[in-house]
């Protein structure tokens, strides 16, 4: 069964008109002519051969993958910090004594001449210096 486009191109009634007929497996036939003239002709026919439709176009290369923007360098090393000071030493202890005590002459009075842990005796007191020339005393007793 053939096909059969006409288009009709017109001005003031008057116009061209161009033909195409095709058949399958056979070749097209391209008409050109006048229209609105009662003896509208084909002015020439263009006859060809119908090609073989054409191949698939092949696909477009991939793009290539962006560089990689890799590690940044590595800084310095920072400086070291500074060591911590030693901590102070603790209070000291009461002044011990080794060995036996040694006794001095007992104090004549509370504002004696004495040296701190100074200890003394005698047959009514025990006394013991507790500040530079401070003495203290204790009454001894028989239990």
């Amino acid at each position: 069964m053939a096909e059969l486009d006409i288009i009709l191109l017109q001005k003031n009634g008057t116009g061209l008109f161009a033909e195409r007929t095709i058949s399958p497996g056979t070749d097209s036939v391209l008409s050109f002519g006048s229209a609105g003239a009662p003896e509208a002709t084909p002015k020439a026919n263009f006859v060809g051969a119908t090609g073989p439709q054409g191949s698939q176009g092949s696909a477009g290369a991939q793009g290539s993958q962006g560089n990689d923007g890799g590690t940044g360098a590595t800084g310095p090393q920072g400086d070291a910090g500074s060591q911590g000071s030693q901590g102070s030493s603790g209070a000291s202890g009461p002044q011990g004594y080794q060995g036996a005590i040694g006794f001095v002459t007992a104090p004549t009075t509370a504002t004696s001449t004495g040296t701190a842990g100074t200890v003394a005796y005698d047959t009514s007191y025990f006394y013991v210096c507790v500040a530079t020339d401070t003495w203290h005393r204790a009454a001894i007793a028989i239990w």
